[in-house]
C-alpha cells in the first residue's frame, strides 16, 4: 500500500460532500482541520486487495464462532445487566437455529496492516453502530470518478451502497408471512442530540438502501419513540405499532435506560437490527476471546479481559468505548498516549500494542492509517481509511480515500 498526493482538487469539492450529506466534515464554523481530505489517497495493489478481504472474512468467521464461548458467560455478563445478557443469548440461540431468524445487518472491523507480512491485524470490531458510511460509500466513490475514472490504471473496491440494499432485500425476504403478506415497514431510528449530525445522516443512508430494497421505511427519532403499556408495543410518533426498527443506538445504553425492560418484554415481537446477539460482538471483550481461542493468530493482537497478564505496553480500553474514547497507551507502568476514563478495571480489555505503519506525506507529518473493512452477511464489501499523526485513532482523524492501483 502506499499513499500519495492527487494531481488537482476538485473544483467545490466541499459543497460536493456537503451535497453528499457529509455534514460532520467540520466541527463547527470556526473549524478549519477537515475531516475529509480531498488531496490525497492510498493505493493497493489488486493481490492486496483480494488478500485483506479473504482475511477480514475470516477473522469475521473466527468471531462468530466466538459467540458461543462467550455466551456461556467465560467473560461474565459483558458488563451488561444479566436479563440483557440472557436476551442475547435468546437472540443467538434462535439465529443458530434458523438463519433466516435474528439477522444481523453490518459490522465493520478496524484493521492495521503490515506490509512486510501482508497480514492484517484486528483492533476491534464494530458490530452494532459503526458509521463512517457516508465517506466510504458515497464521497469515495464519486472522489475517485473525478480523479481517476478512464484512467486505466485504477479500479475502486468499494460496493458497500449495493451491499446494504442486497441484504436489506434478504432480510425482508426472510420475514414471516402474516395474513398472506409480509410485513415490510420498517422504523429507523437514532438520537437528535449528536451535536456533529453524523449519526443522522448515515441513518438516512441505511434508510434510503432500506427503501431501495422494497421496505416501507418510516424514520422516528429515538427520543420520540413510545410504549404503549395497554397493548405492550412500542410506537412512534404518529402511535405506529413498531414492530421491525433499526437503530444506531448501542444495545448497552439500551440496557441502561428507562425502557430496557419492555425491550425484553416484546422481544418475541419486535424484529430488531442489529439484533441482540450482536451484544456479543460489539463488547471489546471480543478481543480477549478471540485471543483465548486462537492463540498466536497471525491476524490477532494479544488481548486479555480485567487484566494485562504479562503485558508490559498496552493498549488500555474500556469494553464499550467508540472513536478512541477512554484508550489509554501505557508502556511499563507510565501513561504514554491516549486518556483513560473512568471505567473500573473489571470492565476494561487490555491489547498488547503494536506500532501502525506510517506513511510519509510531502510535508513534515507522517501518518497512521486504520482500515475500515465493512462486512455485510459474512462477506468484505469495501474499505475506509481513516489516518491520524497521533497514537490514537479518534474523533480528530481524518479520512483519505483509497483505490485500486491496478499496474
Amino acid at each position: 500500500m502506499r499513499r500519495f498526493a492527487v494531481l488537482s482538487t476538485r473544483p467545490n469539492w466541499e459543497k460536493i460532500i456537503a451535497d453528499e450529506n457529509l455534514v460532520y466534515d467540520l466541527d463547527g464554523p470556526d473549524d478549519t482541520d477537515h475531516y475529509w481530505n480531498e488531496h490525497d489517497v492510498y493505493a493497493m495493489k489488486p493481490l492486496e486487495i483480494e488478500d485483506v478481504r479473504a482475511q477480514v472474512e475470516a477473522i469475521h468467521t473466527m468471531c462468530m464462532d466466538a459467540i458461543d464461548y462467550i455466551s456461556t458467560g467465560a467473560f461474565g455478563t459483558l458488563g451488561l445487566p444479566p436479563e440483557f445478557f440472557e436476551l442475547a443469548k435468546k437472540s443467538w440461540e434462535l439465529h443458530k437455529a434458523n438463519a433466516g431468524r435474528q439477522m444481523d445487518f453490518y459490522g465493520r472491523f478496524d484493521l492495521i496492516l503490515d506490509d512486510t507480512t501482508g497480514n492484517v491485524k484486528l483492533l476491534e470490531y464494530n458490530a452494532d453502530t459503526p458509521t463512517g458510511i457516508i465517506e466510504a460509500a458515497v464521497c469515495q466513490m464519486s472522489h475517485y470518478l473525478f480523479h481517476f475514472d478512464g484512467d486505466g490504471r485504477y479500479l475502486q473496491f468499494n460496493r458497500i451502497g449495493d451491499a446494504f440494499i442486497d441484504r436489506w432485500h434478504e432480510i425482508l425476504k426472510n420475514m414471516p408471512e402474516k395474513h398472506g403478506r409480509i410485513d415490510n415497514v420498517l422504523h429507523i431510528t437514532c438520537v437528535n442530540d449528536e451535536e456533529t449530525g453524523e449519526d443522522e445522516a448515515n441513518t438516512r443512508l441505511i434508510e434510503h438502501c432500506a427503501n431501495m430494497a422494497g421496505w416501507d421505511t418510516r424514520f422516528v427519532y429515538l427520543q420520540d419513540i413510545g410504549y404503549d403499556e395497554e397493548n405492550g408495543h412500542f410506537t412512534d410518533h404518529n402511535g405506529e405499532k413498531i414492530r421491525n426498527i433499526f437503530k444506531l443506538y448501542p444495545w448497552e445504553d439500551i440496557a441502561l435506560d428507562d425502557f430496557g425492560q419492555a425491550v425484553i418484554d416484546t422481544f418475541d415481537t419486535t424484529n430488531w437490527f442489529e439484533p441482540p446477539w450482536k451484544m456479543f460482538l460489539s463488547t471489546k471483550v471480543l478481543l480477549a476471546a478471540l485471543w483465548k481461542l486462537h492463540p498466536g493468530h497471525p491476524n490477532l493482537v494479544p488481548a486479555y479481559f480485567g487484566s494485562p497478564e504479562n503485558l508490559t505496553h498496552y493498549v488500555q480500553k474500556p469494553i464499550f468505548g467508540r472513536e478512541g474514547d477512554g484508550i489509554a497507551i501505557y508502556n511499563n507502568g507510565k501513561l504514554v498516549g491516549g486518556e483513560p476514563d473512568e471505567t473500573p478495571q473489571e470492565l476494561l480489555v487490555y491489547q498488547e500494542f503494536i506500532p501502525t505503519p506510517t506513511y510519509p506525506t510531502t510535508t513534515d507529518d507522517t501518518y497512521k492509517p486504520v482500515i475500515g473493512a465493512w462486512v455485510i452477511g459474512g462477506q468484505c464489501v469495501g474499505f475506509g481509511i481513516r489516518e491520524t499523526t497521533g497514537p490514537v485513532t479518534d474523533y480528530y482523524c481524518q479520512f483519505t480515500p483509497l483505490v485500486v492501483e491496478q499496474f
